[in-house]
């Protein structure tokens, strides 16, 4: 088994969710998703495969957006011309979960995305990995709500 073969499985079962893009603007189509994305969004990854990204996250899944995710395009092209990995602020979402549709998660994470390399040095490949953050958004409103 080959170098690369050994680590699909680490990429599939890794706690974050992760998706790896095409690094061609404006789509970025989603390559790859890991289990913890796929399960995020309740999807699998024939369906969002060579889907533009923005297509499909937050998309169909996501009920309510908190902040702004028009900058996230502009930052996968930052990524793009300059080659170096960028943090996102972060994003609260409520998701739609479940067979029905109608239950939902509360959710924030911290984006980053980061460039990978090929053999001649041109950017291969996107990594757009997210860590969650929900509880300290949760603590953060609770302190904020207690302080009124």
């Amino acid at each position: 088994m080959s170098y690369q073969e050994q680590l699909i499985p680490v990429f599939k079962n890794l706690p974050w969710p992760v998706v790896v893009l095409r690094p061609e603007a404006p789509e970025y189509l989603v390559i790859e998703g890991n289990k913890a994305f796929l399960e995020l969004l309740s999807m699998t990854n024939s369906e969002i495969r060579n889907r533009p990204f923005l297509e499909i996250f937050p998309g169909r899944q996501c009920m309510e957006e908190f902040g702004d995710d028009s900058d996230v395009r502009q930052a996968l092209n930052t990524v793009i011309t300059t080659g170096k990995e960028l943090d996102l602020s972060e994003r609260c979402y409520y998701f739609r979960q479940g067979e029905s549709q109608e239950t939902t998660r509360f959710s924030c994470w911290r984006p980053v995305i980061t460039p990978v390399f090929g053999k001649q040095n041109t950017i291969e490949y996107l990594i757009y990995t997210m860590a969650e953050s929900t509880k300290q958004e949760l603590d953060k409103q609770e302190k904020q709500r207690l302080a009124l």
